[in-house]
C-alpha cells in the first residue's frame, strides 16, 4: 500500500514510524521551516528531519489550496493518509486525493473534546478517563465516522507528558489494527459519532491568559492547571513582581486557613492556600532560572520569616 503523512510534532512520530515499518510511505507533509531560539534560527520540526533521514520525500506548503501542490499530491497515487497532529486544517479539495481516504488519529474521545488542544482540556478539567479516536476525516472539523476508539485512565498526577504518551501507546495499537485490516483486503469499521446527551466540550487552542494561576480557585482546578502545562511550559504566578512557574503540585487534604494565594513554609515543604485547600508545590522555575525542586526555591528565595502572597499579573 501506497501511503502519505501529515504531521509536524513529537506526537506525530510514533504513527509514521508505524507506516515506515507497514507501509510503502511516499510522500511526507509537514508544515514549513520556523526560527526558534534566541537567534532565530530556521529549524525543521522533527517530523521533516526523519522523514529526510529516511529518504521519505517531504513537502512543506504554505497552502494546502494551492493547485499546484494539490496536482504534485494526486501524482503519488496514494492508497490513503494518515494524519496525526499537523496542524493545519485539510481542505476538502484534498481530502479526495487518495483511494481509500484520509484517517486521522484524535487524542480523545470523540465526539467530546474536538479541536485543536484535547490532551490539555481533558487534563484541565481533571476527567479521569481520556482516549484516543481513528476516524475518516471529512471537511467537518473531527467530525468524521470512527474506525476505532479506545479509552486509558489518567492518574491524579499525570502531567500534559503522561497522558501524551499513553495516546501514543494506545493510538498505535488502533493503527496497527486498522493497517492488518487494510493489508487483508477487509472493509474498514466505520460507524458515526455517538453524539451523546451530555455537553460536548470544543477543545480550543490554549492563551497566554490560561496560563496564569488564579488562586481564588479551588485546588483541584488549580492543580489540573499546572500539570496540564508540564512539563513544558507550567502554569505560573506572580512573587514580589516577578513570574514563577509552578511545575508539579500535590493536592493536601488540609483545609487552607489563609487567604489565597499565601504561601505556608512547613520544614522544606512549601504550600500554598486556595480557595479552599493547601496545596503543595513541589517544582518551580523562577523567572530567568532554571526548574528547581521547592526545597532548592526555599533555600535560594525564602525565609521562614517571610509572609509573601501570590499576586496577580490581572485585574481578576
Amino acid at each position: 500500500m501506497k501511503t502519505g503523512f501529515f504531521g509536524s510534532s513529537n506526537f506525530s512520530i510514533p504513527f509514521l514510524e508505524v507506516l515506515k515499518e507497514k507501509t510503502d510511505i511516499t510522500l511526507v507533509i509537514t508544515t514549513e521551516d520556523q526560527p526558534k531560539g534566541r537567534g532565530q534560527k530556521v529549524i525543521s520540526n522533527p517530523v521533516k528531519c526523519i522523514a529526510q533521514d529516511a529518504g521519505i520525500p517531504v513537502i512543506t506548503p504554505l497552502n494546502l489550496n494551492d493547485a499546484g501542490f494539490q496536482q504534485i499530491f494526486r501524482s503519488y497515487q496514494l492508497d490513503f493518509v494518515i494524519t496525526a497532529s499537523y496542524g493545519k486544517i485539510i481542505p476538502k479539495s484534498l481530502l479526495s486525493l487518495s483511494r481509500l481516504g484520509f484517517y486521522n488519529l484524535h487524542p480523545s474521545l470523540l465526539p467530546d473534546y474536538r479541536g485543536a488542544e484535547p490532551i490539555f482540556w481533558q487534563i484541565a478539567h481533571g476527567v479521569p478517563e481520556a482516549g484516543i479516536s481513528l476516524f475518516k476525516m471529512t471537511p467537518e472539523l473531527d467530525a468524521g465516522d470512527i474506525v476505532d476508539q479506545a479509552s486509558f485512565p489518567i492518574a491524579d498526577n499525570d502531567n500534559y507528558a503522561a497522558v501524551e504518551a499513553n495516546a501514543i501507546r494506545t493510538g498505535i495499537v488502533l493503527l496497527r489494527k486498522m493497517l492488518e485490516t487494510l493489508q487483508a483486503n477487509q472493509p474498514l469499521p466505520l460507524h458515526p459519532q455517538n453524539h451523546s446527551s451530555k455537553p460536548l466540550f470544543y477543545a480550543r487552542k490554549i492563551t497566554y491568559r490560561d496560563e496564569e494561576i488564579n488562586w481564588k480557585q479551588p485546588a483541584e482546578i488549580i492543580h489540573n492547571q499546572i500539570r496540564a502545562f508540564s512539563p513544558q511550559t507550567g502554569a505560573y504566578t506572580i512573587l514580589s513582581g516577578k513570574r514563577l512557574k509552578i511545575m508539579e503540585s500535590k493536592k493536601t487534604t488540609q483545609k487552607a486557613m489563609e487567604s489565597p494565594g499565601t504561601l505556608l513554609l512547613q520544614g522544606k515543604k512549601l504550600f500554598v492556600a486556595s480557595m479552599d485547600y493547601y496545596l503543595k508545590i513541589d517544582m518551580v522555575k523562577p523567572e530567568g532560572k532554571s526548574l528547581m525542586k521547592s526545597e532548592d526555591f526555599i533555600n535560594g528565595y525564602l525565609t521562614k520569616e517571610q509572609h509573601l502572597v501570590f499576586s496577580s499579573s490581572s485585574n481578576r
